[in-house]
């Protein structure tokens, strides 16, 4: 089985002082701001690891769209990935349509059989690029994942939510939206572990998209951006990327 992790690499944006938020379209200085992985990211991360402490012949791969970091790199192969991928994609920081676009080409012919993405990057995140990339990809959703299981050699999806923890069978190729993680922190790992990682090297692509969504907002407002789309919830993003994929299919 081949299981994929989207994952972002963002500042620890706690340290940055709030007299440098100005608002608008200017943005503090990140560079000497120390970065973290998302934080439902990272339990995606170890979810999927612990997987294939079960399932040894497990293929475990790491995408993101940024920039390669090696600590980070670094820390993922240690975790027991296989590959890590960074996909460079101008104009993806901040356009989460864009971002996931650049996704649903890397992996529109890929052999992955579950693509694994963290809720949020962060609390203000939009948490709306699993579901772009549902619609893209035409693959079905499973949000508010907290396990991925094997039982009596099937595989199971584990959804928790505060009114009801519901199981899934595996569907076949799906997106899973990681959000309470029974693991919700990368492992540590050995010295060998780090040792064998730091000798390992990332795979680079780059990707050139264009959105289709020029902006998405998600209750009415006055002014907003020509070509919006008022939805309820980022959940119905998969709904209205699939019909769009559908007329043109």
């Amino acid at each position: 089985m081949k299981i994929s992790v989207c994952f972002k690499i963002v500042p620890d944006y706690d340290q940055v002082p709030a007299k440098d938020w100005k608002g608008g379209l200017s943005l503090p200085d990140f560079r000497f701001i120390k970065k973290n992985l998302g934080i439902f990211d990272e339990g995606a991360l170890e979810l999927a690891a612990c997987f294939k402490d079960s399932l040894k012949d497990t293929y475990l791969e790491a995408v993101s769209v940024g920039k390669p970091e090696p600590i980070f790199t670094e820390t993922i192969y240690a975790a027991g990935y296989d590959n890590v991928v960074y996909i460079n994609n101008i104009g993806s920081e901040f356009d989460p349509s864009n971002t996931a676009r650049a996704l649903a080409e890397y992996f529109k012919n890929s052999d992955t059989d579950m693509i694994l993405c963290g809720e949020q990057v962060g609390p203000a995140d939009s948490g709306t690029v699993p579901y772009f990339l549902g619609g893209l990809l035409n693959f079905p959703i499973i949000n508010s994942v907290s396990d991925i299981f094997i039982e009596d050699n099937k595989v199971y999806i584990e959804r928790d939510t505060a009114e009801v923890t519901e199981i899934y069978d595996y569907p076949g190729k799906m997106i899973a939206v990681v959000s309470g993680s029974k693991h919700p922190y990368l492992r540590f790992a050995s010295y060998e572990e780090k040792l064998k990682a730091e000798k390992r090297k990332c795979e680079r692509k780059t990707i050139i998209t264009f959105p289709q969504l020029t902006h998405v907002v998600f209750s009415k407002q006055k002014n907003v951006k020509k070509n919006t789309v008022f939805l309820d919830d980022a959940m119905e993003l998969h709904k209205l990327i699939s019909e769009v994929h559908d007329e043109r299919v």
